[in-house]
């Protein structure tokens, strides 16, 4: 320090440090931020991920998207990346054809006994639990 104090003077050296904690304080926080959030306007993922002639699929999506990945964060976040049936059937939340086993539609409040989700809300509409419902019993 002795050194470095020879070749700059006290209030130049901390000028410097401060320049560089702030940069480096920057740095930091901008790279701990997401490029994209499942949980905020990633709908362009629906058309670049499902195949469109997966149109059971693609309905169920946009259904998840609106009424579970919209709040969830986390786990839920890596549900953006399941694009076909066979990667949800791999989570384990649906059972290929089998709407009474499948945890997905389980934890829904439409179930009977109903479940808690979407937990801040009401159910979801008939016609959007149908469309999980088609979804599911047409893998």
């Amino acid at each position: 320090m002795e050194k470095i104090l020879k070749f700059f003077p006290l209030k130049v050296y901390h000028f410097i440090m401060l320049k560089c904690l702030s940069l480096f304080i920057l740095i930091f926080i901008s790279g701990c931020m997401q490029t994209f959030n499942s949980n905020t306007g990633d709908e362009g993922l629906v058309g670049n991920c499902v195949d469109s002639s997966l149109i059971n699929l693609r309905a169920a999506y946009s259904v998840l998207r609106t009424e579970c990945m919209s709040c969830h964060t986390g786990y839920h976040n890596s549900w953006v990346n399941n694009c076909t049936d066979q990667e949800w059937i791999d989570t384990g939340q649906v059972i290929s054809g089998d709407i009474t086993n499948s945890n997905l539609l389980i934890r829904m409040k439409n179930f009977s006994p109903p479940g808690d989700m979407p937990l801040s809300s009401p159910q979801v509409s008939s016609n959007d639990y149908s469309t999980l419902q088609t979804w599911i019993s047409g893998m």
